[in-house]
C-alpha cells in the first residue's frame, strides 16, 4: 500500500499485494488526490476487512453482463499504461478480433468465438507462424485479464500452436563447390 509518482509518464501509481493471490496489484491515477483516496480505501480494506478483500468494484462502472470485449480491452490498455507506440502495435494485432467479437458482451463470449478468431489467423496465407502467435497471445492476455477482473466466467482459451519453422538443411560439399564455381571472382578470393 504505497503511492508513487512516475515522472517519466506523469501519473500516480497505487500498488499493494493482494492477500488472496499474493500478487502485486497496481492502479494508475492522474491526480494525487484520487491516488490518496484509493490508497486509503485499500489500506482500510486490508486492515479491517481482509477476508472479503476486493481491490475494485467494477472499474468500468457497468454491470458485468453489459461489458463488451472492446470495453475490457480499452480498460486493459488504460491500466497497463503502455506507450503510444505499444498501443498502436496492440491495436493492429487486435484489429480482427475487435471487429469480430469486440461488440459482443463478455458473458456471451464462447470458446467457439475464440476458436473462430484463431482459425482465421491460422488459415491466412503469407503470415509467419510467429505473427499468428503474437496476434493470439494479445487476445489471450485480454481474455485472462477479463477473467481475473471477474467480468466473465471460466472461459477457456484455445491452445495457441507453437510456430513451426522450416528446418534449414546445410548445403552438401558438392553443392558448395558448385556455388563457389558459379560465384563472382571477387567472392572466390
Amino acid at each position: 500500500m504505497a503511492i508513487r509518482y512516475r515522472q517519466d509518464r506523469h501519473y500516480y501509481e497505487v500498488y499493494f499485494n493482494d492477500p488472496a493471490s499474493k500478487k502485486r496489484i497496481t492502479r494508475v491515477f492522474k491526480s494525487k488526490e484520487e491516488a490518496e483516496k484509493y490508497n486509503s480505501k485499500i489500506t482500510w480494506q486490508l486492515k479491517y476487512n481482509r477476508d472479503n478483500f476486493s481491490p475494485d468494484d467494477s472499474p468500468l462502472g457497468l454491470i458485468p453482463e453489459e461489458i463488451t470485449f472492446e470495453q475490457v480491452y480499452i480498460e486493459y490498455l488504460r491500466e497497463k499504461n503502455f506507450s503510444n507506440r505499444t498501443k498502436l502495435a496492440h491495436r493492429s494485432l487486435m484489429a480482427y478480433a475487435l471487429d469480430t467479437i469486440g461488440s459482443k458482451p463478455l458473458n456471451s463470449l464462447t470458446y467457439k468465438d475464440l476458436e473462430n478468431v484463431k482459425r482465421h489467423f491460422l488459415a491466412k496465407e503469407g503470415i509467419a507462424p510467429a505473427t499468428v502467435r503474437a496476434h493470439l497471445s494479445v487476445l489471450r492476455t485480454v481474455v485472462y485479464y477479463a477473467k481475473r477482473k471477474g467480468y466473465c466466467a471460466d472461459l477457456i482459451f484455445p491452445v495457441i500452436p507453437n510456430p513451426r519453422y522450416k528446418k534449414l538443411v546445410p548445403p552438401t560439399m558438392e553443392e558448395l563447390s558448385k556455388m563457389h564455381a558459379a560465384a563472382a571472382p571477387h567472392i572466390k578470393s
